[in-house]
């Protein structure tokens, strides 16, 4: 991609998420976001915790966000220790989609069926239509020979 495509393609993410959500603006909340993040995100945590150009976005978020309280069943796959979306955020995302299940992949990872990270995760992923989803929620760690479920 060329600088001026990739500058391109960064603005209109940048646009979509500061028009998205509402973010905090106070210096001392990034700064304990950053404090909070060093034990388990070491490396990422502080520059995924940091300001970003939206706490200093002028315009208001243009839609009040989505509320997600429904039974549509999902596929939820999400690693322990994914910097980009927390693992804290799928177990509430898990809470609000009542048919969902939860496959947890242990690991420092983002984008756990596309990289290939996971075999297991790949195969739940690919054994959908729904009727073939996993029957629990549950760590599915093969490459481990363990296998735990978290329940509701």
């Amino acid at each position: 991609m060329k600088p001026a495509m990739a500058f391109g393609a960064l603005a209109a993410t940048i646009g979509i998420l500061c028009d998205d959500v509402a973010m905090p603006r106070g210096a001392d909340w990034y700064r304990d976001a950053v404090a909070r993040s060093r034990a388990a995100q070491p490396g990422f945590g502080p520059v995924y915790n940091g300001p970003t150009p939206c706490a200093f976005w002028k315009h208001a978020p243009r839609e009040k966000p989505v509320a997600v309280d429904n039974g549509v069943p999902a596929l939820l796959v999400q690693s322990t220790g994914d910097t980009h979306t927390p693992y804290d955020g799928a177990l509430g995302m898990h809470a609000k989609l009542h048919a969902s299940r939860l496959l947890t992949v242990p690991g420092r990872v983002h984008t756990v069926y596309l990289n290939g990270y996971s075999p297991c995760a790949r195969a739940a992923v690919n054994a959908l239509p729904p009727d073939r989803r996993p029957a629990r929620h549950g760590h599915h760690l093969r490459e481990l020979n363990v296998s735990r479920t978290l329940d509701r």
